[in-house]
């Protein structure tokens, strides 16, 4: 009895608009209700859910408005919590991330090694606007009050945010993708640009001045696909910056340039934000390494050998305890 009911549900939902659909679902719930058939143990799939109520039901992504989408994983950052300011970490936890982040200063340091702590924002601090309805964002969000927080405390590496001049362009310039996680090729340029400032004093042109072409993309976005709900979505489309366009930046994790622009080897520890930084410091340095924080052992520093760490987090995790317990441990690992 079951399998026949949910097929004329879902038949009867398809060609219905969302409210039509509420209507048609609201008069099944009933039916249902009525012969038993609701039970706790029941659990519809995220695609029959879609295609009954025009909605995601998920733990990990969540409905924006015009068709974004972002993430929302209690158990990998809690966006949500953040969007709304609700977790903001005590003075203990804050002193946590400022002790482990001078730690690695001042052992790289007395290597003669830089040291820099650059935060990607998160997609909803940018496209706030997006956000449904339902989650009421604050205007100081958890990692802008972690960001904060560093940079008031006058230590003594560089702690760059991008998020200004993000939201800044984010209205002329598609600089996240709609139903991904992540920046696209424009919105790291961006902040790549503001780490390049301040961190190395190197002025790199304008987004505006750059040549900006576009083609679809093969992929429809990490959101898309953690609901399986690929054939639902269109693809998205991937903006390039035609002054790189000679970079080939797959397949690999370590690069070198016999004609860059500082001569220098950078030792980036990224999480996936760190993915569409790749081609600019490739273009950028002599030598580069890219390596995730699950990755990285003490054997790989000692290998490369780098002139510069740069430590790359995405705002939601900058206070977590995966992040703070890696601050902690990355000089200790030396012994």
């Amino acid at each position: 009895m079951f399998f026949p009911f949910i097929y004329n549900l879902i038949k009867e939902c398809l060609n219905k608009n969302q409210d039509e659909r509420a209507v048609v679902l609201a008069q099944y719930n009933k039916i249902m209700i009525k012969h038993g058939i609701i039970r706790q143990s029941l659990v519809l799939t995220s695609k029959i859910k879609y295609l009954i109520s025009g909605k995601i039901v998920s733990n990990s992504v969540i409905d924006g408005k015009n068709d974004w989408l972002f993430y929302c994983n209690k158990e990998d950052g809690n966006l949500i919590a953040d969007y709304k300011g609700e977790n903001y970490p005590d003075e203990a936890g804050i002193e946590q991330i400022k002790i482990g982040l001078s730690n690695n200063y001042n052992y790289l340091k007395n290597k003669g090694i830089g040291f820099i702590l650059f935060v990607a924002p998160n997609k909803g601090r940018i496209y706030t606007r997006y956000l449904p309805d339902k989650i009421k964002p604050v205007e100081k969000m958890t990692a802008d009050y972690v960001v904060e927080k560093l940079q008031k405390a006058n230590l003594p590496f560089p702690v760059i945010y991008p998020k200004d001049e993000l939201i800044a362009l984010s209205d002329k310039y598609q600089v996240y993708y709609p139903r991904d996680t992540h920046w696209n090729l424009l919105g790291s340029y961006i902040g790549y640009r503001k780490l390049m400032k301040i961190g190395f004093d190197l002025d790199l042109p304008t987004l505006e001045s750059l040549n900006i072409h576009e083609k679809p993309s093969a992929d429809k976005g990490d959101l898309v696909n953690m609901v399986k709900l690929e054939k639902y979505y269109p693809n998205l489309t991937e903006y390039y910056l035609k002054e790189f366009d000679d970079i080939k930046s797959e397949n690999s994790e370590k690069y070198i340039n016999l004609n860059p622009i500082i001569n220098k080897s950078v030792l980036v520890i990224c999480d996936s934000f760190g993915e569409g930084l790749k081609k600019y410091f490739i273009k950028t340095f002599s030598r580069v390494l890219f390596v995730t924080r699950k990755n990285y052992t003490f054997e790989t520093f000692e290998k490369f050998s780098p002139n510069v760490v740069i430590f790359e987090s995405v705002g939601r995790l900058i206070h977590s305890k995966e992040h703070i317990d890696f601050y902690l441990g990355f000089d200790s690992k030396s012994k």
